[in-house]
């Protein structure tokens, strides 16, 4: 099993990497992952500020920020099991989309990438803090943030739509 994470300007160059983004990019489409995370080698501008004066990305570009990262697992056997897709800002990491097979789920993939993403984070001084949000309807996925030490900020409510809300969950590394 190997961790592995490229981050916007390997994905924008490539040559090194480019057998691992068109494996992603595959996962990507056969997949739920929203269109705005495809990985595609492109720049994009960011706009307006998000949460905390944080830069929020243009909702219409491919490639949302220039801070876009992708952290991934892989088996053995080169396979690729699960995938994060973050943003980091100053001392703080935003995780945008978590996924894992149906296949691989349940077997500690999605446990072991975010354990990796904290320890990178700890071992290299890369943010202090990471953020995530939930539908409160994901009780496998709160279970991991939980078991993880992330704790439940607020809930966001009709976040998802009409009586689906959403909750932001935060993991302090130092």
């Amino acid at each position: 099993m190997k961790f592995m994470v490229l981050n916007a300007l390997q994905m924008q160059t490539s040559a090194p990497y480019q057998e691992w983004i068109l494996r992603l990019q595959a996962l990507a489409e056969m997949t739920e992952v929203p269109s705005w995370l495809r990985l595609q080698p492109q720049t994009s501008n960011v706009t307006g500020e998000g949460p905390q004066g944080r830069p929020q990305p243009q909702s219409s570009t491919t490639n949302p920020s220039p801070y876009l990262e992708v952290g991934f697992m892989v088996s053995d056997q080169g396979e690729i099991q699960s995938c994060v897709w973050f943003r980091t800002f100053e001392e703080i990491c935003e995780i945008d989309y978590i996924f894992t097979l149906p296949q691989a789920r349940g077997q500690g993939w999605a446990k072991e990438l975010l354990f990796n993403l904290c320890q990178r984070a700890l071992k290299e001084s890369l943010f202090k803090e990471v953020w995530l949000e939930v539908e409160e309807r994901n009780t496998a996925a709160i279970r991991l943030y939980e078991s993880l030490g992330f704790i439940n900020e607020h809930k966001r409510k009709d976040y998802y739509g009409q009586g689906r809300h959403g909750f932001n969950y935060r993991l302090k590394l130092l």
